[in-house]
């Protein structure tokens, strides 16, 4: 049952993955694109706070969190964002894109706790021009890097939990820039695919303590 959770994760990752278009900002033009928000809609709803951890939820922002959990999790997120663009002359347009945020699985096996999922890591989506009298530019680029990743948490004593998580990172960029000055015949069109893989290990530490019947320590 397990390992078909697995492979029918994995096929609807790569799917998500290769399908989705995250961000409609022209900042996405410069490196790898706009770093995407590594948490869950707990963790933004609580303005990034990722130090909770409860039996029900799985919070991405630290594998150790896993050692409190003790239900099955299917999780998925998905934004929608609305981008107002404007120029030097105040000229404005709107835009409007719908990203996909995570999408995972987490499964309590009694002596410890693992999660496996995908989640985009930076997006690109940029499409802006700018012409004269004699020159038109245009520059046009989508795509991003993608993680997929396998956790692990382990309630190590009694409010101390210890997790580990591993993750492979994968993605395309697409860019093509047009640059036609006085006619088409003097006219310059580039385009570049790059290619971006590459793993990620990290560790992380959770612990809590009741002070008072009202007052809890985490960290």
């Amino acid at each position: 049952m397990v390992k078909r959770l697995f492979i029918t994760l994995i096929i609807l990752s790569s799917a998500i993955a290769n399908g989705q278009n995250n961000t409609s900002s022209p900042y996405s033009y410069f490196g790898v694109g706009l770093p995407s928000f590594n948490g869950s809609a707990e963790n933004r709803s609580m303005e990034g706070l990722s130090i909770s951890a409860d039996s029900i939820h799985y919070n991405f922002q630290n594998p150790a969190a896993l050692g409190k959990l003790q239900l099955t999790t299917y999780t998925v997120g998905l934004t929608q964002q609305m981008t107002t663009l404007k120029n030097d002359t105040d000229e404005s347009e709107k835009a409007k894109s719908t990203s996909f945020d995570y999408l995972a699985i987490a499964i309590p096996t009694g002596k410890f706790s693992f999660a496996l999922g995908i989640r985009p890591r930076n997006s690109v989506g940029y499409r802006f021009q700018e012409s004269t009298s004699s020159t038109f530019a245009r520059f046009n680029g989508k795509g991003g890097l993608n993680n997929l990743f396998l956790a692990l948490g382990y309630p190590l004593y009694k409010g101390l939990n210890v997790g580990v998580e591993g993750g492979f990172h994968f993605g395309k960029i697409k860019s093509e820039n047009s640059f036609y000055q006085d006619n088409v015949q003097y006219g310059t069109k580039e385009m570049n695919v790059a290619s971006i893989s590459g793993f990620q290990f990290r560790v992380g530490l959770q612990y809590e303590r009741e002070i008072t019947e009202k007052l809890r320590l985490e960290s």
